[in-house]
């Protein structure tokens, strides 16, 4: 309902949804938001106030600029892949073991790259500014998958590197939750159960600088905090709750 589905996808007649449950996170990151601007304002006012979050309004607030562009042109954008509106070449290109991304958005990038790639049918004037480029997309991104295709991922990356064009690796889950940086940043952490088992998940993207101690816990088994529940947020007292559960209400 949000819109973002709609340029989500290879093409116009293929849409598809994003990978990860975007609406459920960007109503929780915003619910965090705005509880702490009403705390914050609550030290100023010393009133509470309720805050009101919707999946769909985060959904439209995160549409961005896509948004606006939108009221400019009045066209409804579509899904165009990996590839990008304005810059080329800025999409996912093939190598032998896996896929790369590059993103050519000043045309210096691109002359950058004509050094790396060696590549005489990319190298004339007319690509040299973004115009040329744009209407020849097309062919240049197929030249470029060829060209890639026979070496690996590390091999371009490293040079591409070297001469700051912006790029990156598509990684596997298995590939993001095991790289360096990731694990430096404390990324991947150890979450212990109650019944003496373990597994890993995600860490705390939010890193502070002074209260930066980290603790993680492994969600409450079923029923752990069904006493807490039952006395002090509905206010039963513990007969109560004996009768419940021996009427099989609660266990």
């Amino acid at each position: 309902m949000g819109g973002g589905m709609s340029i989500t996808g290879p093409d116009p007649e293929h849409m598809v949804r994003a990978g990860i449950p975007i609406g459920d996170l960007g109503g929780g990151m915003f619910g965090v938001m705005g509880i702490l601007a009403a705390l914050y304002e609550r030290e100023r006012s010393d009133l509470g106030q309720h805050v009101d979050i919707s999946m769909l309004d985060c959904q439209i607030s995160m549409l961005n600029y896509m948004a606006t562009m939108h009221f400019l042109s009045g066209e409804d954008p579509y899904p165009i892949g990996n590839s990008h509106f304005v810059h080329v070449p800025y999409s996912t290109f093939t190598c032998s073991d896996g896929s790369i991304v590059i993103a050519v958005i000043t045309d210096n990038f691109w002359h950058n790259l004509k050094g790396v790639i060696n590549c005489p049918v990319l190298d004339i004037p007319k690509y040299d500014t973004q115009p040329g480029r744009w209407e020849d997309r097309d062919m240049i991104n197929a030249k470029l998958n060829e060209l890639l295709s026979v070496n690996t991922c590390a091999h371009w990356l490293a040079l591409f590197e070297a001469q700051r064009i912006p790029c990156a690796p598509v990684n596997s889950l298995s590939q993001a939750l095991s790289d360096p940086q990731v694990l430096h940043r404390n990324m991947v952490v150890d979450l212990k159960h109650p019944n003496g088992n373990s597994t890993r998940g995600p860490g705390n993207p939010i890193k502070l600088s002074r209260s930066s101690d980290e603790m993680f816990t492994a969600a409450p088994t079923l029923g752990q905090h069904t006493d807490e529940v039952m006395t002090q947020l509905l206010n039963l007292s513990v007969k109560q709750l004996d009768q419940m559960r021996e009427q099989g209400i609660i266990k």
